[in-house]
């Protein structure tokens, strides 16, 4: 995951000429803030590692009291996905980072049930509650919060409906018959 900042934007998002003008004499550095003068029109930037210099010419307007320096890669990485249980089931949920999709694909082989919720477009749906009831409607493990875009389980094979209920509302449910040996990819679709 990398930190992108305003002033990075604007380098990669267009010439630099487009940019060309000079904060208002108004508006200089609060006192104490930590940023040199000098930073707020002409700042230097880590970009994939490398130092990019502003050409002295280049005036980029800073909102009033905002003060960024980019860290490049820098990042906080995110947390390692936890495995829970409950009632004897484990699962795991995440996914909206490209860390934590990369360690959920991962353990594909440890699961054989891999929910993906997704919103219009193709949005992911996170922050969503989850519950699985048997073919006859039990509930085979309760509501959990927090749960999406993915949300994998792993469950005894046989027939079961996966309930999920968006944190912008709406509720879906899929019925999943779970295989002996392999794993199922449902796919729900939350619409406006």
């Amino acid at each position: 995951m990398r930190i992108v900042t305003l002033t990075t934007l604007l380098m990669l998002g267009t010439t630099s000429a487009a940019f060309a003008q000079t904060p208002p004499a108004d508006n200089p550095a609060p006192a104490n803030s930590g940023a040199p003068a000098d930073a707020l029109t002409r700042p230097n930037t880590v970009i994939n590692g490398q130092d990019v210099k502003m050409p002295a010419d280049t005036n980029i307007p800073v909102a009033p009291g905002v003060y960024t320096q980019s860290a490049g890669s820098g990042a906080i990485p995110s947390l390692p996905l936890q495995v829970m249980s409950v009632n004897g089931i484990q699962y795991v949920t995440g996914g909206v980072s490209d860390e934590e999709l990369a360690e959920l694909k991962s353990k594909d082989h440890d699961f054989n049930v891999q929910l993906l919720m997704t919103g219009t477009g193709g949005a992911y749906v996170s922050e969503a509650m989850v519950r699985v009831l048997d073919d006859k409607g039990g509930e085979v493990m309760p509501i959990v919060k927090g749960a999406g875009p993915y949300f994998y389980v792993n469950l005894k094979p046989g027939k079961y409906v996966v309930e999920v209920t968006a944190k912008q509302g709406g509720i879906k449910t899929a019925n999943v018959d779970v295989p002996t040996v392999g794993s199922v990819k449902p796919i729900l679709r939350f619409t406006e």
